[in-house]
């Protein structure tokens, strides 16, 4: 599990762990209608290495679609935490 951000409380920027296809996923549950992720739950994955939530939070903003091609550290989603 790989978790590249800029810092760790507000608003953070996830980064690639790598090059690869990033794939999005769904959180394990919803709340109202925004899609909280729990810390260490996985946002994503880039070829197989997860993207996770550094804190309990939701995704403010997507840099990259899913199923597109992503370089090393690219910015994938901006997170706020909660």
């Amino acid at each position: 599990m790989i978790t590249l951000t800029e810092r760790t409380d507000g608003l953070v920027t996830l980064r690639a762990p790598g090059t690869g296809i990033v794939r999005f996923h769904s959180p394990r549950a919803l709340c109202g209608e925004l899609e909280v992720f729990e810390a260490g739950e996985a946002i994503g994955d880039v070829d197989g290495i997860d993207v996770v939530a550094s804190a309990r939070g939701f995704v403010v903003r997507t840099f990259a679609g899913h199923g597109t091609l992503v370089g090393n550290e690219t910015p994938l989603v901006l997170f706020r935490t909660a």
